[in-house]
């Protein structure tokens, strides 16, 4: 039942922010900051994982901070859920030269087909159903990546390369 509660609490969220619903009284802060928080949050994870994260950079954003914090915990999550040997996670956080603030999350991954790149955004999709821990989560974790950063005039896409994923 609380699945069931978390995923229809997910699917409002995500109709509401298709419905153009903007971030609200958002704040300035450090993403390095907020990222920091998020890895404390996620330190025993991570160790019994016998994961490490690696923070490099930092980028001041206007943000509502509990939308933020939600996008970046889902994106650590699932990184540590799709990461395979060979390596840390790295989060990369800059300015472009426009003042547009960038973050990059990147893990060893197995390799991802080039046409489901585009979809790893969507509702409920997943590159392989057969994937490690694909019964732990229910498929809305990028949705929601997308709608936060679209709710504040951001964009979202993914790459693979050279063994890694990478989701900017």
């Amino acid at each position: 039942l609380e699945r069931l509660r978390g995923i229809v609490a997910d699917m409002l969220f995500l109709a509401r922010a298709e419905q153009g619903e903007r971030a609200q009284n958002p704040v300035q802060v450090s993403l390095a900051q907020e990222m920091g928080k998020i890895l404390e949050f996620f330190e025993m994870v991570l160790d019994d994982a016998g994961m490490q994260v690696q923070l490099h950079g930092d980028a001041q954003v206007l943000a509502q901070t509990s939308l933020l914090r939600r996008a970046l915990s889902n994106l650590l999550q699932n990184a540590i859920q799709h990461s395979s040997a060979g390596g840390p996670i790295q989060v990369q956080m800059e300015t472009d030269n426009d003042g547009m603030a960038l973050l990059a999350i990147s893990n060893p991954s197995a390799a991802v087909p080039e046409d489901a790149l585009d979809h790893l955004f969507d509702r409920f999709y997943r590159v392989d159903g057969a994937r490690a821990n694909s019964g732990e989560s229910h498929g809305l974790g990028l949705a929601i990546v997308k709608a936060v950063a679209l709710m504040h005039g951001g964009a979202v896409q993914a790459r693979w390369a050279d063994g890694r994923m990478k989701v900017c």
